[in-house]
């Protein structure tokens, strides 16, 4: 029915459209009392004359479209029922009905505290007799507690229902109509059906027609008054017409006015039939009533099952839906009308079949993307998103007709076939629009251009040389009666089929699946994923045919509205397949779409006139009157839906596409930057555009554009992909101003003079860093990163993690195997100022001149100085130092320790454990320190258990580092080295060095490779652990694959951009100051050959899930020796582990059923996209991969677990390294070899590291909700992050007592699990 049809029907009974409803809030207050059981002015408490227990009680769904009851007995083996609950604001109280001294008596049970300010009107308590009601209020959460009876459909309810309407408890004496319900289920079940046929409506009706009529404001529940309204005057006219039938028989016509109020119940229902229907069926119960000039059978599954397979259904012409035809719109000899079981209906079908029917579905459809309507254009024209129902006809029609006949209609010819989907519907009505003025001569026309098109079809031609052959004799003689040329009648019957079943069943399939998918895009998910389910599962919810008429084959009574109906034979008998396939006894949750049903459900849905699993297999036996075009019509529906909703993205953004210009590009655009060349930094898939920056000034942006507003002058070059191409697009004399103003500033600054540079240079610092220990490269790094750059810093919080708005591959900076992407789309914020500066004007200054400045670092000269005797060394520096320090490490902190952030947060990392005063005795390092370094704070992650003796002491454990002992080292430097051996204790008893000899306690350099080992096991963490596994092996590889692959709304890309923050930015910061050559890591370390370790690395690195399975995996874990497991690292690493897999889970099975089938395996295209680019990231990097093509879901979620551990947890383990790092005695990157401490240079260089990876970044444990706004299922993505947050804060008080412990009897605390201390990602 079209819109205008029903918009015509709603004004034409605009009278009735006045009756007054009683409000809904009046309803829902009477009978309520407040929770404490007294009457609030708005309740009606209960009478007090009581009833006995043994009588019972009946408990029941009052006041709403779904009706329900139940009776219960209370005696010696149940003393009480369990009835309703109330809940609202996180309180909850529950209602039971006991026996107390022989009598019923209402109770209540508080299940959940209540605030003062909660208040919860319940029932009224005590004793009661006749009736009690509680009613469903704004707010309140309604609940019946037991299973009770449908009295629709006839099947028992779930436990926990939550009411719209109310819900009341009688005394059976007060229900005396209701006295054979009785018994068990089965029983009670059985005698509400025999009432509900006594009655002729539903069982609780005792006054006809009144409580007929008044069932109608049962539908006001909820706000809906206008259709209860509705309801109301419709079962009014179902009244009046049930004594009509009982008195006159069936009428000639349909009412006008029934034909009104059924096209106003569709638009009250969104314009679905079914909808409409089925508050028709549920307002009488189910069973038989009045309709046309015929009966709508019960709405039962298993009525219309058995009639649309029945093998003698009777059938005449009296039209589709009991109101009569007209010739207007049908030939009589149609098979519509014709018997199953007749000859005519068999050899008819088997004709069709023979002529192309059966296998017309065979073979792909043509691309429609070049075709194009008016209508189409005039809806993009006017801001429409939806295709018109015109503009789904045309595109189905010229397919629908050349597969039916095997003929290609003309573009005119389909245009006007077309036009059927839009009146030829009405066929439906066609004696009753066969009246009209216009429209019968609009369907005589389209039909007979549609027949004119078919006799010269090679179907017409194979049909006319069937109806020559005996087999056919008897629809031919069936013909040959109506005096009319046969050819043209069998053709015109199968053009009117192809016309009202065929375009006008399939465009109405299309054009919901296309309003589904516009409106909701998750049901873009469940089309893509299974086109053919998805629509199985959308006629099963709103099919295109409503029902099948048939007829009464002899006389039979109804009881209707308490009137005793006769009917003769012959009378329309309508079946509705829409309500058999909404029967909750066939169909789990009938009114869920599920398109993953269960064959055993989706087989037995009725939508193609007969159960599917028939259909299907064009079995007349089981389903001898089956849609012939199912399969055609289902393979249609998808080519035009999948072609209609092409530009929807399955997550509500627009489709994601790849960019087809790349290098240097011309500005086409008018405006400012017309005829300007830039270069092709990013295409960006939610604007559609690509995204251009300036090729001569790094990350200026100079804005998005279209494919047609860009010229490619160049395919290749305009992007630094390296740290050569980078410093090269520097203006030209860069490094050399650079250096000159560098070393005019320094040496101005060394001798204290003053100048414009060298005020720069002027640090807060007691200390100046003088030319016996400092060069250029070591002054510039110090002024640039701690005087300006950590000053101007201020603490990030969660709202600097920023909704992603973008999707796209940007280009990627290189450096051996690493690699990082030279963008973040994501923009997150790094200085304070970027919160009032736009994006592009900070892009234009700050990454250029970032770049620059650290490529111009690079190039500074550099000398080790470490075989100087009066530079670089420890005892000229403290001569010639201003003021007097106890150690080295006094002096390293005179640095920074009057250095804070934008936000008064030190820059040197707030000290947690205070090795020297803990461990630094008689002036040496007490053996405790490598304990705990390697049993309580950074190296438990390393440690291995051995069984070796050495001179009689048994060695358990150790940490080898003898294996880094090959990497070359640059002049005088000493090599890593030292497998560290430890006792039963955790005591540190022998080191083996890389030479093989054997260092024990009180050997003379048993101080100096401990020393070695310190270092080198900090470096190698730091290093390896931090750098290379945490933020590139995992960190880069994350935040690259997310934001190339998944949308913005996509929610695991909300998800992930919680722990993907601020990655990118801080690993192209390293790929400058720690991977690349000639630069802080570099300089402070001894490494020759320092560009190879970044090839060297990420070959030997452990897949995460091999790395972290002793910690992650239970299994794992428990084959740990009880000292491992007892270390802080595995204690508290494993509660924080335990938060993470919960909310992966939990956030994961929100949208389980989008992304994975029920099989688990991978459907969500752009999860697809997301597993398949992080293989491809992995391999990219020469990284083993835990991820293949064939990972599934459950896999995919749990290496998730294992990447998000190591992006906070794990990479807050490594990562801090403050403590470490302030004393050159203690540990350190370098040193010279046989000296057990660094060199101040290295040492200062190395400083700077510690100091810029302290930078406060969000904390795990922060709110991060805000991601989440606008995405689906918003509430259930925040509810799982706001449970995250609460186990994060028991996690963090579980922690603190554990330090408080370890404080108290040890010493020392360990915060790096502590959700508090831990960041949300790699950001620092």
């Amino acid at each position: 029915m079209s819109r205008l049809a029903a918009a015509c029907f709603l004004l034409g009974s605009a009278p009735w459209l006045g009756a007054v409803l009683p409000a809904a809030a009046d309803d829902a207050s009477e009978g309520q009392c407040d929770a404490a059981g007294q009457a609030d002015g708005r309740c009606s408490p209960a009478a007090q004359d009581s009833s006995t227990c043994a009588e019972g009680f009946f408990l029941a769904l009052t006041k709403q479209p779904d009706l329900a009851l139940r009776h219960f007995v209370l005696g010696s083996l149940q003393a009480s029922v369990p009835v309703v609950k109330l809940s609202k604001d996180g309180c909850a109280v529950e209602y039971a009905v006991s026996c107390t001294d022989g009598s019923l008596e209402l109770q209540q049970s508080q299940t959940q505290p209540c605030a003062d300010s909660v208040k919860l009107a319940g029932p009224a308590l005590g004793r009661f007799g006749g009736s009690v009601e509680v009613c469903a209020a704004q707010g309140t959460k309604l609940q019946v507690l037991q299973p009770l009876l449908d009295l629709t459909f006839d099947f028992s309810t779930k436990e926990g229902l939550e009411v719209e309407g109310c819900i009341s408890l009688s005394t059976a004496s007060a229900l005396p109509h209701l006295s054979a319900v009785r018994g068990g289920l089965e029983m009670q079940q059985a005698a509400l059906v025999a009432r509900k046929h006594d009655v002729g409506g539903c069982p609780t009706w005792t006054s006809l027609p009144e409580d007929a009529v008044a069932r109608g404001d049962d539908f006001a529940a909820g706000g809906h008054s206008v259709l209860a309204v509705t309801v109301k005057q419709y079962q009014r006219y179902l009244v009046s017409q049930a004594k009509e039938l009982k008195d006159n028989g069936p009428p000639a016509e349909e009412s006008m006015f029934s034909f009104s109020l059924i096209g106003a119940m569709i638009a009250l229902h969104d314009f679905k039939n079914t909808e409409a229907y089925l508050a028709f069926t549920k307002a009488n119960c189910g069973v038989a009533i009045p309709l046309g000039i015929g009966v709508m059978a019960p709405a039962k599954f298993a009525d219309a099952a058995s009639a649309a397979g029945d093998p003698a259904q009777p059938r005449q012409y009296v039209g589709p839906w009991a109101s009569g035809v007209s010739d207007t719109c049908f030939h009589p000899t149609l098979p519509l009308f014709l018997g199953s079981g007749s000859p005519e209906h068999t050899q008819t079908r088997r004709m069709w079949d023979a002529a192309g029917l059966a296998t017309m579905h065979e073979g792909d459809f043509a691309d429609l993307s070049s075709s194009s309507s008016w209508m189409r254009m005039l809806r993009e024209a006017v801001g429409m998103k939806e295709p018109t129902e015109e503009e789904v006809a045309g595109l189905i029609a010229p397919l629908l007709f050349e597969r039916v006949f095997r003929k290609r209609p003309t573009e005119k010819e389909a245009a006007v076939f077309a036009q059927y989907a839009t009146f030829g519907k009405l066929c439906i009505k066609s004696a009753m629009i066969a009246k009209g003025p216009w429209l019968p001569g609009k369907i005589r026309e389209i039909r007979s251009a549609v027949l004119q098109f078919a006799l010269d079809s090679p179907a017409a031609k194979q049909i006319d040389a069937m109806l020559q052959e005996p087999e056919y004799a008897d629809i031919r003689r069936l013909y040959e009666k109506t005096g009319e040329p046969v050819l043209e009648v069998a053709v015109r019957n199968l053009a009117d089929a192809t016309l009202f079943a065929g375009l006008v069943g399939t465009t109405d399939m299309t054009w919901k699946c296309t309003k589904y998918l516009f409106r909701d895009h998750s049901h873009v998910r469940m089309f893509r994923r299974s086109p053919t389910d998805y629509l199985w599962e959308l006629m099963r919810i709103q099919p295109a045919v409503q029902g099948f008429t048939s007829v009464l084959p002899e006389k039979r009574s109804f009881k209707m509205y308490g009137e005793d109906v006769e009917l003769p034979a012959g009378t329309p008998y309508k079946f509705s397949n829409s309500m058999g396939n909404r029967d909750p006894l066939i169909f789990t949750d009938p009114a869920n779409f599920n398109q993953e049903r269960d064959w055993s459900e989706m087989g037995e849905m009725l939508s193609w006139n007969g159960k599917l699993k028939y259909v299907v297999e064009r079995n007349y036996t089981g389903a001898p009157r089956h849609c012939p075009g199912h399969d055609l019509s289902v393979k249609i529906a998808t080519h035009v839906c999948e072609h209609l909703t092409r530009p929807l993205h399955e997550w509500g953004e627009k489709p994601q596409d790849s960019g087809v210009k790349n290098g240097i590009v011309k500005i086409l655009a008018p405006g400012s930057l017309q005829g300007r060349v830039g270069v092709v930094a990013y295409f960006d898939f939610y604007l559609e555009k690509h995204c251009v920056i300036d090729r001569f000034i790094q990350g200026a942006s100079m804005g998005c554009y279209s494919d047609d507003e860009l010229e490619v002058v160049q395919k290749t070059g305009g992007i630094a992909h390296t740290l050569d191409e980078e410093l090269a697009m520097c203006p030209g004399a860069t490094t050399t101003v650079v250096h000159m103003v560098a070393h005019y500033g320094i040496h101005a600054y060394q001798m204290g003079y003053s100048n414009i540079v060298s005020k720069l240079l002027m640090t807060k610092a007691p200390e100046i860093m003088t030319p016996d220990w400092a060069d250029d490269y070591m002054v510039a790094l110090y002024a640039g990163i701690t005087h300006l750059t950590l000053r101007m810093y201020g603490s990030r919080h969660s709202d600097s993690v920023r909704v992603p708005t973008s999707t796209g591959s940007t280009p990627i900076f290189r450096v051996g195997n690493l690699y990082a992407p030279d963008v973040d789309i994501d923009h997150p914020h790094f200085l304070p100022v970027e919160w009032f500066v736009p994006q592009n004007l900070f892009d234009m200054g700050f990454l250029p001149s970032f770049n620059c400045f650290h490529g111009s670092l690079r190039t500074m000269p550099w000398d080790d100085m470490l075989n100087h005797t009066d530079r670089n060394q420890w005892h000229t520096l403290f001569k010639n130092a201003r003021d007097k320090y106890k150690s080295k490490k006094d002096w390293v902190l005179s640095f920074y320790e009057t250095y804070r952030t934008q936000d008064n947060v030190p820059v040197w990392p707030v000290q947690e454990n205070d090795f020297t005063n803990m461990f630094w005795k008689q002036d040496e390092w007490d053996d405790g320190l490598e304990h705990m370094i390697a049993f309580n704070l950074i190296g438990a992650h390393r440690l291995e258990v051995v069984e070796k003796g050495f001179k009689g002491e048994s060695l358990q454990f150790v940490i080898r580092l003898n294996e880094f002992h090959a990497i070359e080292t640059r002049p005088h430097f000493a090599r890593y080295g030292g497998d560290l051996y430890f006792n039963a204790e955790g005591l540190p008893i022998m080191l083996e060095t890389p030479d093989g000899r054997q260092v024990q306690r009180g050997d003379k350099d048993w101080q100096y490779w401990k020393f070695a080992w310190r270092s080198a096991l900090i470096t190698i963490i730091t290093l390896v652990d931090h750098l290379h596994l945490t933020h590139f092996r995992v960190g880069n590889v994350l935040a690259s694959a997310v934001r190339k692959s998944l949308s913005p709304s996509h929610p695991i890309r909300r998800f992930l951009s919680v722990f993907t923050f601020g990655s990118i930015f801080v690993n192209m910061n390293a790929m400058h100051t720690l991977i690349g050559p000639s630069h802080v890591l570099h300089r402070s370390s001894p490494f020759k050959d320092f560009e190879a370790l970044s090839t060297l690395v990420p070959e030997h690195l452990k897949p995460p899930t091999d790395q972290f399975k002793s910690i992650v995996n239970d299994s794992e874990f428990q084959r740990l020796p009880k000292m491992i497991q007892e270390t802080p690292y595995y204690q508290d690493g494993r509660l924080l582990i335990g938060a993470i897999k919960k909310l992966v889970k939990r956030y994961s099975d929100i949208y389980r059923s989008d992304m994975c089938t029920a099989s688990g395996v991978v459907c969500d295209p752009e999860l697809k996209r997301f597993r398949d680019e992080l293989v491809a990231e992995n391999a990219e990097a020469h990284y083993v991969t835990p991820f293949t093509a064939e990972t599934d879901c459950a896999e995919f979620f749990d290496i998730i677990v294992y990447y998000l551990w190591t992006v906070t947890g794990w990479h807050r383990h490594v990562g801090t390294v403050g403590d470490y790092f302030a004393d050159p005695d203690l540990a350190s990157f370098s040193w010279k070899e046989g000296e057990a401490y660094a060199r101040p240079l290295q040492h200062m260089i190395m400083s700077t590291v510690a100091a810029f990876t302290a930078t406060a970044q969000p904390k795990l444990i922060e709110d991060y909700t805000h991601l989440f706004k606008g995405i689906d299922r918003e509430e259930r993505a925040v509810a799982a992050m706001q449970e995250f947050q609460a186990e994060l804060r028991e996690v963090q008080a579980e922690i603190g007592r554990r330090n408080h412990l370890r404080l108290t009897t040890q010493g020392f605390k360990n915060v790096y699990a502590d959700p508090g201390v831990v960041e949300c990602s790699v950001a620092v």
